[in-house]
């Protein structure tokens, strides 16, 4: 495991709570996945999950695959900030109606770790600094 850049451990861990939030209520009684106006807010939000939990899950453990790292001259770190981002923008904007629950918290949450994890990703490895010349520090 790969901890020298925790953007995609913070995308795992974003993308997992992406994926339970919408299980939980999100309102009085209804939860993110039922079959209402909210569902496909819902169902949006949990595939959004999937698909930033697995760029985590590949990008932190190392896992060679035959997926090419850019598409169409992004690279898919770029693709998963911007699905987070969409999905963290419409559940937070649902917060401020009255008698939210706990799901709905949690999924704006997730999409807010997911999209700063995939932008943590984005970053280019720390570079240390060389030891001056003649000895050590």
């Amino acid at each position: 495991m790969d901890t020298s850049n925790p953007g995609p451990l913070v995308m795992l861990g974003g993308g997992v709570l992406m994926v339970v939030g919408p299980i939980l209520n999100w309102f009085r009684g209804t939860r993110g996945v039922d079959v209402d106006v909210f569902g496909l807010l819902g169902i949006f939000i949990v595939l959004s999950g999937l698909f930033v939990l697995g760029i985590g899950a590949i990008r932190a453990f190392g896992v060679e695959t035959g997926l090419p790292d850019e598409i169409m001259g992004f690279r898919i770190e770029q693709f998963g900030a911007i699905d987070a981002f969409a999905s963290f923008l419409w559940s937070f904007a649902l917060v401020f109606e009255s008698g939210t629950r706990l799901g709905l918290h949690v999924s704006w949450l997730g999409a807010a770790a997911a999209t700063t994890g995939a932008l943590l990703a984005l970053r280019p490895p720390a570079q240390t600094a060389p030891p001056p010349p003649g000895g050590t520090w």
